[in-house]
């Protein structure tokens, strides 16, 4: 490339326009720089005369063609931390200011030499002096120079606009670190075994970058060989517990990837051991609980621990992972003693997300029970590689129960029940009372008796279900929300079930009961106590207050007009019952409304039980889940308000909207949707979903149709939740 086009565009990079030119001509400090550039500009061909007048003609009429769309970056620290992304080139600090230094001899310009101690201190402080921005000018001219191609993008403007971002961005000095250590128990922790956790973590943090996205957060450090942790910033500046919750929330979702992800590998060996711990508080202390906390020899081996403090943290965030019953202490060099609290389970198929290595498993797409009951009886090609195949690798260790869980979470959301209980038979086989894996079969039986076409064949699926939750209450004296949940959803499907045969009159219900209308009330009110405990042991209570509150607009709807019970009629409540149900609402969530609340008082309460809501959903990070939070968002605007209006409408008519968005975003996935567009908790498929969604928001558009022709006509009330009762497809 010619010299005088490489120059053209190095000082296009330092002036990208006029105004650049003239803030710098302003600044008495740069009279004595001026000359110099002058001088190189018509050295070069570029000016006819070295006057400052014929550079800025020169500039007005070759100005920088900007880059669009802007880079995604924060601030300059993140620029000279990802250099290599975004300059093309791997060099250290050192040799790159060392070449900017000498092509500044080379041209004999007066800008400032480039130091080491400059773009250290540019990384924290403001270009807020002239000598800052020169250096910038400086940095801007070596690029123009050498990487023509990218002036357009990094030149003294957007460099200058990175720097000034610097006081936008508090450094937090507290959060939460979280810590990864391999150990040998006989194998080699080799290079290779190093190299696939290192890479793990960088491809983990690539998908999903800290916040704020700076180069500080996102990057992962060295602690030794075999030791790496990650900081992840406290997004408030409070120190109670409850200002770590992004940061754990993250720090979390990443300890149960990494789990999952260590067992598919072909480095995970039983003389290998992956150990992950997680510390809270200021950034300067926390090696002296994580290292220890890594290494310590806990029973039952568990893979991540936590401390103490990380344990208030987990709890007060509702954070869905669980603990032991009991800490093991471990002695420091202090003579302090750490608590460490070893997470043994996580709600992964309620809350965290799918591990994209399953959900590629081409063995799991097509997996049948018996290769899963019988693998020895299969005569199929072995799999090029451990990580094709997560069933085999989960078969020859069905004690890692987190892996089994994992697959049978991915087979659940395909729908394939049969599969999923094979799998958990063998969780169950090995630890009878995993409470994760006694639930999820217990919904799948709640699943498969609202897809039975027969009361009978319904009854059969629903005590299986029952027996699972006795089972589970005879093992264990603590009960979390989920759990709660979804033991009372067994009931409310039961009720409801009763509820479509007693309304279709289906024959063969008289074989199981003669009254199903006291039998539905009767379930009706188990599902009710369920619901109440749940949101006694929660601290936020969102879900269960969600199913209560549905489950008592139900049993006031069939207590009040039994003929729903008996006939297909449209499913209606009194408007005064409506509005007591809220105001009871209301005041079991804590708000108690005047007998006239105003319309200020009522929007008040609004946005404090979305704050709430916000931070429950905020938990949740599984995709398939989210569109129902969508959904049962606006049934709560919409039935569970004693007011409605326009206003609400609009706002549901969104969440509804926003819900089909979600469920569409899942159709290049295989995989269906956790829904309650039924009511009942249920697996439907993305298409059944939307038809659904569909016909509640054209029942909404009707009845905010009626309502704006006439606010005070309506006295029974048609509910948003119950507009898809009677419909039967579920694929």
């Amino acid at each position: 490339m010619p010299d005088n086009n490489k120059i053209a565009t190095a000082l296009q990079a330092c002036f990208p326009n006029i105004s650049c030119l003239k803030s710098f001509t302003a600044q008495e400090d740069n009279k004595t720089l001026l000359p110099s550039l002058m001088q190189l500009a018509h050295s070069e061909g570029l000016i006819a005369h070295p006057t400052q007048e014929a550079l800025e003609d020169w500039i007005k009429a070759e100005p920088l063609t900007r880059a669009s769309p802007e880079p995604p970056l924060n601030n300059f620290e993140e620029f000279l931390d990802n250099r290599e992304q975004w300059l093309n080139f791997s060099l250290s600090i050192r040799a790159w200011t060392d070449r900017i230094n000498l092509l500044l001899d080379k041209y004999q310009l007066q800008l400032p030499k480039v130091s080491n101690s400059m773009l250290t201190r540019l990384k924290r402080e403001n270009a807020d002096t002239t000598y800052k921005q020169n250096v910038l000018r400086s940095l801007a001219f070596w690029i123009g120079c050498e990487r023509q191609e990218l002036a357009g993008q990094w030149n003294y403007s957007s460099l200058l606009q990175l720097c000034q971002n610097q006081q936008t961005l508090e450094v937090s000095s507290e959060g939460v670190r979280i810590g990864f250590s391999l150990s040998s128990r006989g194998d080699l922790i080799d290079q290779q075994v190093v190299g696939w956790l290192k890479r793990s973590l960088k491809n983990y943090l690539q998908e999903h970058p800290i916040q704020p996205v700076i180069g500080r957060w996102n990057k992962v450090k060295t602690h030794n060989i075999t030791t790496f942790y990650l900081d992840i910033p406290k997004a408030q500046s409070l120190s109670t517990p409850q200002a770590y919750r992004q940061s754990l929330r993250y720090a979390i979702n990443l300890a149960h990837q990494l789990a999952i992800k260590w067992a598919l590998s072909s480095f995970c060996t039983s003389k290998r051991f992956l150990s992950i711990g997680l510390v809270a508080g200021d950034f300067t202390s926390l090696d002296n609980y994580l290292l220890p906390l890594l290494n310590a020899k806990l029973p039952g081996d568990p893979e991540i621990r936590i401390s103490d403090f990380t344990r208030q943290c987990l709890l007060s965030n509702d954070i869905r992972a669980l603990c032991s019953q009991q800490p093991t202490e471990i002695a420091l060099f202090n003579d302090e003693i750490l608590l460490a609290w070893p997470i043994t389970a996580f709600w992964s198929f309620i809350y965290f997300d799918f591990v994209p290595e399953l959900q590629q498993d081409p063995v799991l797409q097509t997996v049948a029970v018996d290769q899963i009951a019988y693998p020895e009886s299969q005569s199929v090609p072995a799999a090029e590689s451990k990580e094709a195949d997560a069933l085999a690798t989960y078969l020859q260790a069905p004690q890692h129960s987190m892996l089994g869980l994992e697959i049978a979470k991915t087979l659940y959301f395909r729908q394939q029940f049969t599969e999923t209980i094979a799998i958990l038979r063998l969780v169950l086989s090995v630890e009878p009372y995993n409470l994760m894996a006694r639930t999820l079969r217990m919904m799948i039986y709640r699943n498969m008796a609202t897809l039975a076409g027969t009361p009978t064949g319904a009854d059969s699926c629903f005590r299986l279900a029952e027996q699972e939750i006795r089972v589970v209450e005879a093992a264990n004296q603590q009960f979390s929300e989920d759990f709660c949940c979804e033991a009372g959803g067994v009931y409310l499907s039961r009720a409801l079930n009763l509820a479509n045969f007693s309304r279709r009159h289906h024959p063969h219900l008289k074989l199981l009961t003669q009254n199903p209308e006291k039998d539905c009330l009767t379930d009706l009110e188990k599902a009710e106590s369920y619901f109440e405990q749940g949101l006694i042991v929660s601290p936020s209570g969102i879900r269960s207050t969600y199913l209560l509150s549905t489950t008592r607009l139900l049993r006031l709807m069939f207590t009040a007009q039994p003929e729903h019970l008996d006939s297909r009629t449209r499913l209606t409540l009194s408007r005064e019952l409506f509005v007591e149900h809220s105001e009871n609402l209301m005041t079991l969530r804590g708000y108690f409304l005047k007998h006239q609340a105003s319309q200020m008082d009522l929007e008040n309460i609004e946005k404090t039980i979305f704050k709430t809501i916000d931070f429950h959903n905020d938990s949740i990070t599984l995709k398939a889940y989210q569109p129902t939070l969508a959904y049962t968002a606006a049934v709560a605007i919409w039935d569970f308000y004693p007011q409605r209006t326009q206003a609400s409408a609009a706002k549901a008519i969104h969440f509804l909207d926003k819900a089909r968005h979600l469920a569409e975003g899942l159709k290049p996935h295989n995989h269906c949707i956790y829904s309650f567009t039924r009511i009942q908790g249920e697996i439907l498929s993305i298409q059944a979903f939307i038809s659904h969604l569909e016909r509640a928001k054209s029942q909404l558009k009707k009845q905010a149709k009626a309502l704006e022709d006439n606010p005070s006509a309506t006295d029974e009330i048609q509910l948003l939740m119950t507009c898809n009762f009677d419909q039967q497809e579920v694929s």
